[in-house]
C-alpha cells in the first residue's frame, strides 16, 4: 500500500470519528417543531453506524477500481505489441511495470500520478518530425535516464507507438503508418483500432485530452498538392475514428513542424535567446464555445502572424550585420506569406465542416522547428532572382545539429494549460472536485460549522426577536390616533395608511412572507414561521378594522352623491356588496374600481402614485382573506342600499348592461388609446392639452377604440346578457316587474345603439381637448413646425391612428405569434347588426368619415399629406423670411403658402380645422413679425445710421451749423437710388399708401400695421427734398431774381450768387424791361423809375465758387458790411437773412443791410420750391427709435 493510500485511508477514519461525535452532541439539539428524531442513543449509534459503513464502502471501492485501472493500463500497453514481429511483449510488459513503479514513488501522497495527467496523442504522416518535435521540446521527462529523454516504446522505435510521461501530461506518440495506414492498410487499420479500445479501456471517462496533427513544412512545400490532400484526409479519418471510438469532443492542435526549413526562418530567429525560442508562434483561436468551427477564422489569423513579423523587421534588419543573411532575413516574411494557401487548404481539407460527420474542434495552427536539417525552401528569393537576372546565393544547408523553436510554452502553456477542453473533463473534475471538498469540509470543518452556525442562529433570532418587540412598540405610537376607535366615521385612508404599512413591513410580516429564511438563522432554533404568524395575523386584524370601515364609509359616500347616476350605482353597489361581505368577491373588480377612485377623485396625480399602491396592496391582501366569523352580517346602510336598487331600477336593462361591460373593460386601461403615445415622438412638440393638461391625460378609453370594440363589447354581449339575467336579485323585488322582459329580449340592440352614441361622443370630448401648440415659438429653427411637417408628422400619426380606431366594420387582424413571425390571416369581424340592418360600428365609421377620407389613397397623394406640404412650404418660406438675401422671394412664397394652407383646413373636421386655422394665423403673426423686425433692423443699419452721419451737425438740417453738408453726400443720401430711395423702393413702395397728402402705412397690410408711423411720414419728407433738388436726377435747379426795389440812400445793389451776379443801379431815366411780360407785375411799392432786371442762376454752384452775398453802395461809414456766405448752401443761408414771403409761385426776399433795404423776386423753374421746403426743415432720419 503506497504512502497516498495510508493518508487517504487515516483521514477518512479521522473525519468519521469527528462526524461521530457531531451526531453524538450535535444532533440531539436538531428539531423539526415539537419533533426530536435524534434524541434517543440508539438512533444516533445508527446514523454512526450507517455513515461509517457508507464511507468506509465508498473507500474500498475506491481504492478497488484503482488498482483495476492501474492494471489495465499496463496490460493494455503491453498488448499493444503483440502479433508483432518482434514479439516482445514481454520486454515491454516489463518496461511499462518498471515506469509505474517509478511513477508510483514519485508520486508519493498525490495518489496515482498517471491519472491526474492529461494524456494527448500526436499523429502525422511518418517523417513529420513528432518524435524530434519531443526530444527537442524542452520538457521534463521523469523517466529519463541520462541526459536524453526516454519514451517507453511498444515495440522499438516508432513502429506502434512511444509513451512519453512529462511532469505535466502524457504525450503517446503514435507510428505515422497510422496516420497514412499505407503500408499494409488491413494490418494498420486493425492495429490504430486496437490501440484507441486501449485508451478507451485504460481511461474510459476521458480517454485523451487533445490531438497535436504533426506536418511538416517540407512535405507541405515540396510534395504534389494530391499528396498532401491525401494526407489530410488521412488525418480527417483518424480524427473522425477518435471521435467515435473515443466519444468525446477533444481540442486539435495544428502542429506544423521543421518551420527552419523556411527560407530566412534561422536569419530571422536565430537571435532568439533561450527564452524566446521557447515562445509560442502560431494562433490560438478566441473562442468560448468548444464546438465552434473556427476553420474560417485561420486566414485572418495568419495575416496577424505575417503583420507581427512585418513589425519586427525594421529592427531585425537593424541588427542583422551580415549582407547575405539581411536579404534572408527580409524575405522572411514573404515566404511566410507564401504559406498562407498551403496551410489554409490543407486545415480547410481536415476540418472543413460536413453535414454527415461529426466535425473535429481546430483549437489553433503553430510553427515549430526541432532541430535544423536538411535545404531551406526558398518560394521567393530565388524566384525574383532569376526574374532580374541576379546569380542566387548558394543555398544553406542545415546539419541537424540546432537549437528547438517554439515548442517548450506550445506544450506546457497552450496544449498542457487546456487539458480541460476536452468536453467530459469540466464534468469530471467538477465531480471530483465536489465530492473532496465536502469530504474533507465534512471531515475537519463539521463540528466548528455546527458551533458557529448555531452560535449565529441564536444572534440572528434574537435579533429578530428584539426588532419585533421594537417594532410592536413603535407601532402603538403611530397606530394610536386610530386603533381605539370604536366607530368609523371617516374615509381619511391616509390616517390609517402609516399604521397598515408599519404592520405589512415588520420583522418577520407579510411583506416578507416569500423570502427564505437563511439557512443561519435556522438549526433547530429558527423563531421565524411563529412571529410571522402573530405579524400576520396582526395585519389582517387591522386591516378588518381599520381600513374595510373606511372603505364602507367612502363607499356609501360615492353611492349617495351619485344617487341619480344609475350607471355610477350599479358598479358602486355590487363592490360595497362585495366588501360587506354579502357577496362573492370579485377581485380585479373591486381593485380596478377603487384604482379609479383612488387616482380620479382622493389621490390624484404623479406625487400620490406611491400612496395609491400601498392602499392597493392593503386591499389586494383584504380581498385575498377569508371571510371570519361574523363577517357576512358587517352592518350596512339597508336603506341606501334600497335607495339605489330603486335607482338602478329605474335605469334600463341596456344601460346595467353597457355599464358592466365599461367596468369590465377598465381591467385594459393600459391599452388605452393615449394622444401623446399615437401622436409619434414628437407629440410634446406639436400637440398639448387644453388649459395646460397633459397630453398623456389626453385618452380614449380602450372600450371606445377598435381592439376594446371588437374584444371587450362585441366579444362580450353574450356574456353580459347571460350576467345581467343572473344579476337581477341585485335589485331586489324591482326584479320582478314584468316589464323588464322586454328589455331583456332587446338587449343586443339597444347595446349596439348605446355604444355607438357613446362612441362617438367620448371620441369628440377627447379630440376637443387637444390644442396645437404655436409651432413658431422656437423660431428661427421651427423645430415644432418642421416636425408637424415632416413624413412622421404628429398630425398625420394622430389623424391614421384616429381613422384606425373608428373604421370599426374592417376585419379584425389576428394577433401576431408570440415568436414575433408574420400574423395569420385577418379574421372577419362578428356580423352582429343593428334593427336597421347596418353592420355594429357603421354609425361610427360614418361620423368619422372625414378622418378616414383624408388619409385615404396612396401615400403622398391624400388630403392628409397636401396638409403636410402645406406646412413644409411655410417652413420654407419662414426660413427664407429669416434670410435678409432671399427676404422679398420668402414673403411673395409666404402669402401664396398661407393661402393654399387655409384653404386646405377648410377640409379638416372639427377640431383639427379650428387647430389648422388657428396655426395659419399663428404664421401670419410670426411671418409679420419677422418681417418688421428685419425691416426695422435694415433700416437702422442701411439708412438711419448713415442718414445721421450726414446730416447730423451740417446745414441745411442744422441751422445754426457753421458745416455744410456737401453736396456728394447730400445727392447720395437723398439722391434718386441714393440711400433712402433705394431702401424705399425695395422694402417700403407696397407698404405706404402714397395717395394721401400725408403718407401712411397700409393698414391692409399686416407688416404696415405693425411699422412706426412716423417712418412713413420721414420717407415722405425724404421724397419731397428729392422731387425739389434732384428734378432732373442729379442735384441742381435754376431759378430767377428779380431786382424790385432798392430803398433810401441805396445807389448800386449787387447781389452775387455761385459767380452770377445782379447788379442794379439806380437809373437817371427809366428803361424798358428785357424780359416783357415774363414776370408778374412788380409790386406798387416798387420805385417807377427802377429798371427791372432778371439773372437766372444755378444751384449748386461751381466747385470753389459757391457762395452768396448782396453788396449796397455807397458804403456808410463806421458800418461794416455783412460778410458773403460761401459754401454750397451759401443761397441758402443769404435768404436765411432775409425777410421771405410767398407772392403766387414766386418768394419775394427783403433784405435789411445797414439799414437800407432792398428786395428781389424769385422764381424757381421746379415744384415744390427747394427755398422754401418744409420738409427740408423738419426732416429727421428715419428711425424706429422716434
Amino acid at each position: 500500500m503506497t504512502k497516498g493510500t495510508l493518508l487517504r485511508v487515516g483521514g477518512y477514519l479521522m473525519g468519521l470519528g469527528a462526524i461521530a461525535l457531531l451526531v453524538l452532541y450535535a444532533l440531539p439539539l436538531v428539531a423539526l417543531g415539537d419533533y426530536r428524531p435524534f434524541d434517543t442513543a440508539l438512533v444516533r449509534w445508527i446514523t454512526i453506524t450507517v455513515i461509517s459503513l457508507g464511507a468506509l464502502g465508498y473507500l474500498g471501492y475506491d481504492l478497488y477500481r484503482r488498482s483495476k485501472q492501474e492494471k489495465e493500463l499496463a496490460a493494455g500497453m503491453a498488448s499493444a505489441g503483440e502479433g508483432g514481429p518482434d514479439h516482445d511483449g514481454q520486454v515491454l510488459q516489463e518496461k511499462m511495470n518498471d515506469a509505474l513503479s517509478t511513477l508510483r514513488k514519485a508520486s508519493g501522497a498525490k495518489g496515482d500520478f498517471l491519472y491526474d495527467l492529461p494524456w494527448y496523442i500526436i499523429i502525422g504522416p511518418p517523417g513529420a518530425g513528432k518524435t524530434t518535435a519531443l526530444v527537442n521540446s524542452g520538457l521534463k521527462f521523469p523517466l529519463a535516464k541520462g541526459s536524453s529523454p526516454q519514451a517507453i516504446a511498444g515495440v522499438g522505435g516508432t513502429r506502434y507507438c512511444d509513451w512519453w510521461f512529462t511532469e505535466d501530461a502524457v504525450l503517446i506518440d503514435t507510428a505515422g503508418r497510422y496516420t497514412t495506414q499505407d503500408s499494409d492498410a488491413k494490418v494498420d487499420k486493425k492495429s490504430w483500432l486496437a490501440f484507441l479500445n486501449i485508451l478507451k479501456r485504460s481511461r474510459p471517462k476521458q480517454p485523451i485530452n487533445g490531438v497535436l496533427v504533426c506536418i511538416s513544412v517540407e512535405d507541405l512545400l515540396s510534395l504534389p498538392q494530391e499528396e498532401v490532400f491525401s494526407h489530410a484526409d488521412a488525418i480527417r479519418t483518424r480524427l473522425l475514428e477518435l471521435h467515435q471510438q473515443l466519444k468525446v469532443d477533444f481540442p486539435v492542435y495544428a502542429v506544423f513542424t521543421k518551420a527552419d526549413l523556411i527560407a530566412g526562418f534561422m536569419e530571422f530567429f536565430g537571435h532568439l535567446n533561450e527564452e524566446g525560442r521557447r515562445a509560442v508562434w502560431g494562433a490560438t483561436f478566441q473562442t468560448d464555445d468548444k464546438t465552434a468551427n473556427m476553420i474560417g477564422e485561420v486566414p485572418g489569423e495568419f495575416d496577424s502572424l505575417i503583420e507581427r513579423l512585418n513589425q519586427e523587421l525594421v529592427d531585425r534588419l537593424q541588427e542583422e550585420p551580415n549582407p547575405t543573411a539581411r536579404v534572408q532575413v527580409f524575405g522572411f516574411p514573404s515566404q511566410v506569406a507564401s504559406l498562407k494557401k498551403p496551410v489554409h487548404d490543407f486545415l480547410t481539407r481536415i476540418f472543413e465542416p460536413t453535414r454527415y460527420h461529426s466535425n473535429a474542434t481546430l483549437r489553433g495552427f503553430y510553427f515549430t522547428s526541432g532541430t535544423q536539417e536538411g535545404t531551406p525552401i526558398d518560394q521567393l528569393i530565388g524566384a525574383l532572382s532569376r526574374s532580374f537576372g541576379a546569380q542566387q546565393a548558394a543555398e544553406q544547408q542545415y546539419s541537424g545539429l540546432g537549437k528547438s523553436f517554439f515548442l517548450t510554452h506550445l506544450l506546457d502553456q497552450v496544449v498542457f494549460a487546456e487539458a480541460g477542453w476536452v468536453s467530459t473533463n469540466k464534468s469530471a473534475v467538477r465531480r471530483a472536485t465536489i465530492l473532496k471538498t465536502a469530504a474533507y469540509a465534512l471531515l475537519f470543518l463539521g463540528s466548528a460549522a455546527a458551533i458557529a452556525g448555531w452560535w449565529i442562529s441564536y444572534g440572528r433570532n434574537s435579533d429578530l426577536i428584539g426588532r419585533t418587540y421594537a417594532s410592536v412598540t413603535q407601532y402603538k405610537t403611530i397606530a394610536a390616533p386610530v386603533r381605539d376607535e370604536t366607530a368609523i366615521n371617516d374615509r381619511d385612508f391616509a390616517r390609517v395608511l402609516p399604521a397598515l404599512h408599519h404592520l405589512r413591513n415588520m420583522p418577520a410580516g407579510y411583506a416578507l412572507r416569500d423570502e427564505k429564511v437563511p439557512v443561519e438563522s435556522t438549526l433547530g432554533l429558527n423563531q421565524w414561521p411563529r412571529i410571522n404568524v402573530s405579524a400576520e395575523t396582526a395585519y389582517e386584524t387591522a386591516l378588518q378594522r381599520l381600513l374595510r370601515p373606511r372603505l364602507m364609509y367612502r363607499l356609501e359616500e360615492r353611492m349617495r352623491d351619485n344617487i341619480t347616476n344609475p350607471g355610477f350605482l350599479t358598479e358602486a353597489l355590487k363592490v360595497y356588496l362585495m366588501i360587506a361581505g354579502i357577496e362573492p368577491v370579485d377581485k380585479e373588480r373591486v381593485i380596478q374600481w377603487w384604482r379609479s377612485d383612488w387616482s380620479d377623485n382622493l389621490f390624484r396625480g404623479p406625487q400620490n402614485a406611491a400612496g395609491r399602491q400601498a392602499l392597493e396592496d392593503h386591499l389586494t391582501r383584504l380581498l385575498e382573506l377569508d371571510p371570519p366569523e361574523g363577517y357576512a352580517s358587517l352592518d350596512i346602510d339597508r336603506p341606501l342600499v334600497q335607495e339605489a336598487q330603486s335607482a338602478i331600477g329605474r335605469m334600463s336593462v341596456a344601460d346595467r348592461a353597457f355599464e358592466i361591460l365599461k367596468s369590465a373593460s377598465r381591467a385594459n386601461n393600459a391599452r388605452d388609446w393615449v394622444a401623446r403615445r399615437k401622436a409619434g415622438q414628437d407629440a410634446a412638440l406639436v400637440f398639448e392639452g387644453a388649459s395646460g393638461a397633459d397630453l398623456d391625460s389626453i385618452k380614449v378609453p380602450f372600450f371606445f377604440t377598435f381592439a376594446g370594440f371588437h374584444e371587450d363589447f362585441l366579444g362580450k354581449i353574450q356574456s353580459v346578457t347571460a350576467q345581467v339575467q343572473q344579476e337581477r336579485k341585485l335589485l331586489g323585488d324591482v326584479a320582478a316587474q314584468q316589464a323588464l322582459q322586454a328589455q331583456y329580449d332587446n338587449l343586443p340592440n339597444a347595446l349596439i345603439e348605446r355604444y355607438q352614441r357613446d362612441f362617438i361622443a367620448t371620441w369628440r370630448t377627447t379630440l376637443n381637448q387637444l390644442r396645437i401648440k404655436l409651432l413658431t415659438a422656437d423660431k428661427p429653427r421651427y423645430v415644432a413646425l418642421q416636425a408637424a411637417a415632416a413624413p412622421t408628422s404628429p398630425i398625420a400619426q394622430l389623424i391614421e391612428s384616429i381613422r384606425d380606431e373608428t373604421m370599426l366594420t374592417k376585419e379584425k387582424p389576428a394577433a401576431a405569434p408570440a415568436g414575433g413571425g408574420a400574423a395569420p390571416p385577418a379574421t372577419p369581424a362578428p356580423t352582429m347588426s343593428t334593427q336597421g340592418g347596418d353592420p355594429a360600428g357603421a354609425v361610427v365609421e360614418a361620423a368619422f368619415r372625414p378622418y378616414q377620407q383624408l388619409a385615404e389613397g396612396a401615400r403622398g397623394q391624400r388630403g392628409l399629406d397636401e396638409l403636410l406640404r402645406g406646412l413644409n412650404d411655410i417652413y420654407t418660406s419662414l426660413a427664407m423670411l429669416n434670410d435678409p438675401t432671399r427676404s422679398t422671394e420668402g414673403q411673395v412664397k409666404f402669402r401664396e403658402s398661407l393661402r393654399n394652407l387655409q384653404a386646405t383646413a377648410t377640409r379638416f373636421p372639427d377640431p383639427f380645422k379650428g387647430m389648422i386655422q388657428t396655426a395659419v394665423g399663428a404664421f401670419d403673426t410670426d411671418a409679420t413679425g419677422t418681417t418688421v423686425a428685419r425691416l426695422n433692423q435694415q433700416l437702422g443699419e442701411q439708412v438711419t445710421r448713415a442718414c445721421q452721419q450726414a446730416v447730423t451737425g451740417f446745414y441745411p438740417f442744422s441751422r445754426v451749423s457753421d458745416k455744410d453738408m456737401p453736396i456728394q453726400e447730400f445727392q447720395k443720401l437723398f439722391g434718386p437710388s441714393g440711400i433712402i430711395d433705394r431702401f424705399y423702393t425695395a422694402n417700403l413702395s407696397q407698404l405706404i399708401d402714397t395717395s394721401k397728402q400725408v403718407w401712411t402705412w397700409n393698414q391692409a397690410n399686416p407688416v404696415g400695421r405693425q411699422m412706426a408711423a412716423n417712418v412713413a411720414r420721414d420717407f415722405q419728407r425724404a421724397n419731397d427734398i428729392r422731387q425739389a433738388f434732384f428734378p432732373q436726377g442729379a442735384a441742381g435747379f435754376a431759378f430767377a431774381v428779380k431786382n424790385l426795389t432798392l430803398g433810401d440812400g441805396i445807389e448800386t445793389a449787387r447781389l452775387e450768387i455761385n459767380s452770377g451776379v445782379l447788379s442794379v443801379e439806380r437809373p437817371k431815366t427809366a428803361a424798358a424791361s428785357p424780359f416783357g411780360g415774363l414776370f408778374s407785375s412788380p409790386p406798387p411799392q416798387q420805385a417807377p423809375d427802377l429798371p427791372p432786371q432778371v439773372v437766372t442762376f444755378q444751384w449748386p454752384g461751381p466747385v470753389g465758387l459757391s457762395s452768396a452775398s448782396l453788396t449796397i453802395l455807397p458804403a456808410i461809414p463806421g458800418r461794416a458790411p455783412p460778410p458773403p456766405k460761401n459754401g454750397p448752401w451759401g443761397v441758402f443761408r443769404l435768404l436765411d437773412t432775409a425777410n421771405v414771403t410767398r407772392s403766387g409761385d414766386a418768394l419775394i426776399a427783403r433784405f435789411n443791410v445797414t439799414g437800407r433795404e432792398a428786395s428781389y423776386q424769385i422764381n424757381v423753374t421746379t415744384l415744390p420750391n427747394p427755398f422754401t421746403l418744409a420738409a427740408l426743415r423738419e426732416f429727421r432720419c428715419p428711425t424706429t427709435s422716434q
